[in-house]
């Protein structure tokens, strides 16, 4: 990597500053980041989720990443987003790798950046369709938090479920 570059771990940030002001030190550092060709990636996109879609169980762990209101009723929290996960029906493509694998595939990836980055929620969008909330929910534990409609055009447009896990 370039000398020029510079690649933050947080966790190994942290560890490796014994003086005891680990927390504002990191501040200082990361408030000095810019970036003016797309601001988007100057701070994460937080989620909200309604307090009634999850179990206390996954509120106590959400707690821990997010922030309730003041009523308790929301929760708005950072979480990683699985995008754009599909697979090939070309050619009888479908048999080779199963939505399993796939899933697992985005999960090892996300362990990863989890570890570099931290964070403890991933969340998907995917069609209401009982097929994907049978695989998402009851195969591989994701709760129903919100649905989101697409677009505009009443034509073109949609409603998505949306599904978090912690991790």
């Amino acid at each position: 990597m370039q000398n020029w570059i510079s690649v933050i771990n947080i966790r190994e940030y942290l560890k490796k500053d014994e003086s005891g002001n680990r927390e504002d030190r990191l501040r200082q550092l990361l408030a000095g980041f810019s970036c003016g060709k797309n601001p988007d990636v100057e701070k994460l996109k937080p989620i909200t989720v309604n307090a009634e879609c999850v179990s206390k169980t996954m509120r106590r762990k959400i707690v821990r990443v997010g922030k309730a209101d003041i009523s308790g009723n929301t929760y708005t929290l950072w979480a990683f987003l699985i995008a754009q996960l599909g697979k090939n029906y070309t050619e009888q493509a479908d048999k080779n790798v199963t939505g399993e694998q796939l899933l697992e595939a985005a999960a090892g990836i996300i362990r990863e950046i989890q570890y570099m980055v931290g964070g403890t929620v991933v969340f998907l969008e995917a069609e209401d369709n009982e097929k994907l909330m049978q695989f998402y929910e009851e195969k591989n534990g994701f709760k129903r938090f919100n649905t989101k409609s697409t677009g505009c055009d009443t034509e073109s447009s949609h409603t998505l479920v949306q599904l978090l896990k912690v991790i």
